[in-house]
């Protein structure tokens, strides 16, 4: 017990009961920062990875905190790229959807650790060969057309004819239309052309004296005549 006075300074004694509080709270933390960034922890500002103390006092009452910080930096990453493209082709790059050549640059977000990095794009536009049709044999007795065909650009080429030729020029055709696809072996960059043989086949006189037909060869017109008798 202790004595003590009141406002009137009369005496007496009573019983004081004193809360003993335990020594300060000690926790230990972790986090992380991109290069660059900042985070603030207590007092400070940090920007880069190491160990660090922040004492934090009570919001009501109590002992005061320390917190050991251990703070990971991870690297922002920059980076370059090459890409080429054919003309009249897309490609997509990031979030950008790029028809022609040129620089491009594009920021992309780790997914592990969320920091960015930025990626420079430089992107050549490729020109396709140009198709040039030379000449053309129209079809005379039956499967002898045949098309005759320039191509510049580049320096070499793949040839796909849609009757399975793969040579730059083609012989033994039938009359009709024929289209080709010219890749460019260096690029990979393709056109196409579609390409006419007309035919002069005749009709075959299958019955000789009863009528005749001419022209014959014929273009595609003709007159029949046929003898009367009486």
């Amino acid at each position: 017990g202790f004595r003590v006075k009141n406002y009137d300074d009369c005496c007496g004694r009573g019983v004081l009961t004193i809360t003993n509080f335990t020594s300060p709270n000690y926790i230990e933390a972790a986090s992380e920062i991109c290069t660059g960034d900042t985070t603030i922890f207590g007092t400070q500002a940090l920007i880069t990875a190491g160990t660090y103390t922040e004492v934090f006092a009570p919001i009501a009452g109590g002992c005061d905190s320390t917190v050991v910080l251990t703070l990971t930096e991870n690297p922002t990453l920059t980076g370059t790229g090459v890409a080429t493209i054919c003309t009249g082709d897309t490609t997509i790059f990031g979030t950008q959807i790029l028809t022609a050549g040129g620089s491009y640059i594009e920021v992309f977000s780790s997914v592990v650790t969320g920091c960015d990095s930025t990626v420079t794009l430089t992107l050549t536009e490729n020109t396709p060969p140009t198709i040039s049709v030379v000449s053309t044999s129209d079809e005379i007795t039956g499967n002898d057309g045949a098309i005759d065909i320039d191509v510049t650009g580049g320096s070499t080429y793949t040839y796909v004819w849609d009757n399975a030729d793969t040579t730059q020029d083609v012989t033994g055709l039938a009359g009709g239309d024929y289209t080709v696809i010219v890749t460019d072996s260096v690029t990979g960059c393709s056109s196409s052309e579609v390409v006419t043989v007309n035919s002069q086949v005749g009709i075959v006189e299958m019955v000789k004296g009863l009528f005749e037909i001419f022209p014959n060869p014929s273009n595609g017109q003709f007159s029949v005549s046929i003898p009367l008798t009486i």
